[in-house]
């Protein structure tokens, strides 16, 4: 919007370009995730929420990180673990759902299937693999990963 209330376009040429081609990453990765035998999500699709999740993900990790430098705490009985590693953990316990054919998700819902939320925020993520310590090309760990910024 502009000063005056009236919606318009801000960005730059450049700027719609690099988003177009930031978005299509996304597409590509998320085009690619098998729901069930021959069945495949539509990344089209579901692209606004899963450059949200993939956003959602990074500014958590963020606001976290800022958190943690104050109040790192270990719980009990869990000492193999990281608060790091916690963190990813947490994140995708909130995903935690009985699995359904995903049929669904390919016809009607904008939302790609919980499991795809979890994989394909935490495979874009280099603070992810960083703390898991996940091998560069492998699945967890793209050399090519999908980023907004």
């Amino acid at each position: 919007f502009d000063v005056n209330g009236k919606k318009t376009m801000w960005w730059s040429q450049g700027i719609i370009r690099e988003y177009v081609k930031r978005a299509q990453c996304f597409i590509r990765e998320y085009d690619q995730f098998m729901l069930n035998k021959n069945v495949y999500l539509n990344g089209t699709r579901t692209l606004a929420e899963n450059m949200a999740d993939n956003i959602g993900l990074r500014q958590s990790w963020l606001a976290y990180k800022i958190f943690q430098s104050e109040n790192d705490v270990q719980l009990p009985g869990l000492k193999d673990y990281t608060s790091d590693k916690l963190f990813f953990l947490a994140y995708a316990n909130v995903w935690c759902h009985k699995p359904d054919d995903g049929s669904s998700a390919v016809t009607e819902d904008d939302h790609s299937p919980n499991n795809v939320r979890v994989v394909g925020s935490l495979r874009n993520s280099r603070e992810f693999a960083d703390v898991w310590r996940c091998p560069v090309d492998s699945p967890m760990n793209p050399s090519k990963k999908c980023f907004v910024w």
